[in-house]
């Protein structure tokens, strides 16, 4: 349907000539712009920072009798938001893959460490082991060395990338805020105002009736706000 110019609605209005598309119904759609469409509006909500649990459920009832799987739906559901925010989930190559030498980024350079031996900067690195043996206390004593400065073990903190730090606590419930404030306690840093103001918990919250971050759309979308605002 298309809106001539020399119409009296666009004479009276103004408007521009343009193209109106009538709104396809669900049922007329092919199955794979139906899946599409479905997707959208089920991400649409779970980027909403309301309750929209029912909603959500009809969505994926809809999918499911069209043979949809729900892990199927979650895959999609990511690979939308990654899609509107331009993130590459998934990447391919072709050949054998080279070796790299520990800490080289390319060819004669070596990567830019946060904590030398730990923590590459602007990368991810992953403590493990079993329960009980220390990694929060490692991760608090990395994240001081951060705040404030001083050395990790004998390893030195660049003081042009020192900086703060945000913990997110998923797993433990509330007791994930009291390990790592009894911990911060126990290295006598609980009261210091660089580590009030350098360091802030994200963590299950039953006063507030909050639950553990996790890997959700919205939570998704709180996490890339809180790291641009660079508070």
């Amino acid at each position: 349907m298309t809106l001539s110019p020399d119409s009296d609605l666009a004479k009276v209005y103004g408007i521009s000539p343009v193209e109106l598309v009538p709104e396809v119904a669900d049922e007329d759609l092919p199955l794979d712009q139906f899946i599409e469409r479905k997707v959208d509006e089920l991400l649409d909500l779970r980027l909403r920072s309301i309750d929209t649990w029912n909603k959500e459920m009809a969505i994926i009832s809809e999918l499911t009798c069209r043979r949809v799987q729900r892990q199927d739906i979650e895959g999609r559901v990511l690979e939308a938001l990654a899609d509107r925010w331009n993130l590459s989930i998934s990447q391919h190559h072709s050949g054998k893959r080279r070796n790299r030498h520990a800490n080289q980024s390319r060819e004669g350079e070596r990567q830019q460490m946060l904590i030398d031996g730990f923590l590459p900067w602007k990368h991810d690195a992953l403590l493990f082991s079993p329960g009980g043996v220390g990694k929060t206390t490692a991760a608090v004593a990395m994240a001081w060395c951060v705040i404030s400065g001083k050395s990790f073990l004998d390893y030195d903190i660049s003081s042009e990338i020192k900086g703060k730090v945000l913990w997110i606590g998923s797993d433990g419930g509330d007791g994930a805020y009291e390990m790592w404030q009894n911990t911060a306690e126990d290295f006598g840093i609980a009261n210091d105002l660089r580590w009030e103001k350098g360091c802030v918990f994200w963590g299950a919250d039953q006063e507030a009736g909050t639950g553990a971050w996790s890997c959700s759309p919205s939570n998704l979308c709180e996490l890339k706000e809180e790291l641009e605002s660079n508070d």
